[in-house]
Order: structure tokens, then C-alpha cells, then sequence
């Protein structure tokens, strides 16, 4: 190994004392060593095919790290957005889409749009909650009073049971049985979140051995507030909770209203001028 290296060294000295011959040194120029001019005398080059390969490589890398990252990106997008609803109408003339991409499709007269609870869904949970309350049946009144305080705010549920209480004591004592009659259920126009009730209650109950039947008038406000889970069981698919039950009144029968009149429940509870809690 020794040989060839020292025989290797003398060979490029050779030839850079061939190649280029040294200048006459000058007064006090210090000498070059001869393997120091070798060394520089030897050039050092780059293929240019080489070069443009390194370089077309680079720019291909680039480029698939850029579709790599836009289709990681999509993927995302996709996975994480919501699927877009269609509707599709299937009858005996065919298939038509009434509802596409978050875009309502009229057809026929009908237009399917998102779920809003608004007047109706007010008027529907005013009318099951009393139903709840007034509709009395000794074989599901426990569930029926569950399903009505579950559709309350919890410490309104509370406080109606506690107002209650006597009452309900009165009516297991009396097996009280009886059916609601809903008359009308209206929407306050000073409030949106009010829902007006007035209904008729026919009651059949024991009093000292003897059934004994009675039917009066209730009118009452609920007062309504939007529930955030939105349309769930514990609100009957109507979207709202009950947050109070308010200016209870029981109207004597000779002051009803006929059923379907436009009468005021307000105007009825003045002429009464009985106050009962519920």
C-alpha cells in the first residue's frame, strides 16, 4: 500500500513539473511545495447530464410532496364534512329529487326544508304536556306525570310537583279518572314563548262510595324555552321544555266557552274570578 501511494504522488509531480514549468523565484518569494502545485494543478469537474438528472429529481420530489399533501387534504375535508342530503321521490311515474346538496327543490307544490320548530311544534308541546297533566288514568297516571316533568326545566319540574302535591294526594284518594279536552291552543302575541291553553276536563271520581261526575274549565300559560338537544324524547320530538306553568284559572261551566271559539283564556279567567294552582 505504501508503494503504490508514493508511486502515485511521484506520478502527479512528474507530470505538474512537465505540465508547467515553476517562475524563477524572486527575493524572498517562499518556494511552492511540489505536491501543493500537483494538487492544484489537478481540475475538478461535474457531469452535466448528471447535474440535469439531480435536478429533474428534485423538481419530481417537490411535486409529489405538493399531490400528496393536496390529496391528504381533500381526504380530510371529505372524511370530516357531513354527506350531502337527497331527497328522492320514488312514485309509479319515477324517481324525482326534492332535496339536493343543502338546496330545496320545489316539486309538486311541496318544499322540504331544514328541521326549524316553530309555532306549530310550541302549539303541539303545550298540548302533550297538558295531556300529561289533565288526562288522568289511575293504570298510566305515573308514567303519564314522568313523561310531563321530563318535558319541564328540572327545577320548574320541582316546584310544580311541590304545588301538586296535595292535589295529586286528593286525586289517588278519590280515584280520580278523566278526560282533556283540549279548546284552544294559542300563541301570545306579546310573546312568541308563551303558549296560551284552555281546555275542558270531564272527571269521574269517588266521594264516600259514590261516583260522582264534574266537568270544568282550565286555562293556563306555558311558558316555553328552546331545548339544545333539539328535537329529543325528553321534549316529545318537539324541540321545547316547559319553563313554567302560569296563571292557572278553573272557569265554572256556566261561563265555558264553546269549543273552537276565538274567545281570550284572559278574558274568561276575569269573568270567573276563580285562582286554583295546579
Amino acid at each position: 500500500m505504501s508503494t503504490d501511494a508514493e508511486a502515485l504522488n511521484m506520478t502527479a509531480y512528474e507530470e505538474a513539473a512537465t505540465v508547467e514549468q515553476p517562475e524563477a523565484k524572486q527575493p524572498g518569494q517562499a518556494s511552492t511545495p511540489p505536491h501543493a502545485a500537483a494538487t492544484s494543478m489537478v481540475p475538478l469537474y461535474r457531469d452535466p447530464s448528471d447535474v440535469r438528472t439531480i435536478l429533474s429529481l428534485t423538481v419530481a420530489g417537490i411535486v409529489l410532496v405538493i399531490i400528496v399533501l393536496l390529496l391528504a387534504g381533500v381526504l380530510i375535508y371529505k372524511v370530516t364534512s357531513s354527506p350531502p342530503l337527497v331527497v328522492v321521490d320514488r312514485t309509479r311515474e319515477g324517481d324525482r329529487v326534492v332535496f339536493m346538496n343543502g338546496q330545496e327543490v320545489v316539486a309538486g307544490g311541496v318544499a322540504l326544508t331544514k328541521d326549524r320548530p316553530g309555532d306549530g311544534a310550541k302549539r303541539s308541546a303545550a298540548n302533550i304536556f297538558a295531556a300529561y297533566l289533565y288526562k288522568i288514568d289511575p293504570v298510566t297516571r305515573p308514567d303519564d306525570l314522568e313523561r310531563a316533568l321530563k318535558m319541564m326545566v328540572p327545577a320548574s319540574a320541582v316546584e310544580l310537583m311541590r304545588q301538586m302535591r296535595l292535589d295529586l294526594e286528593k286525586q289517588r284518594q278519590e280515584r280520580w279518572q278523566s278526560v282533556w279536552e283540549p279548546q284552544i291552543t294559542s300563541i301570545d302575541p306579546t310573546d312568541p314563548y308563551t303558549v296560551r291553553v284552555l281546555g275542558r276536563q270531564h272527571i269521574t271520581r269517588v266521594v264516600k262510595n259514590e261516583a260522582k261526575h264534574e266537568t270544568r274549565q282550565l286555562a293556563f300559560n306555558l311558558k316555553l324555552v328552546f331545548d339544545s338537544q333539539g328535537r329529543a324524547d325528553r321534549n316529545e320530538r318537539t324541540g321545547f321544555l316547559i319553563a313554567d306553568l302560569r296563571d292557572f284559572h278553573i272557569i265554572s261551566d256556566q261561563q265555558q266557552v264553546p269549543s273552537g271559539s276565538e274567545a281570550d283564556p284572559a278574558t274568561q279567567r276575569q269573568q270567573s274570578g276563580q285562582v286554583l294552582q295546579p
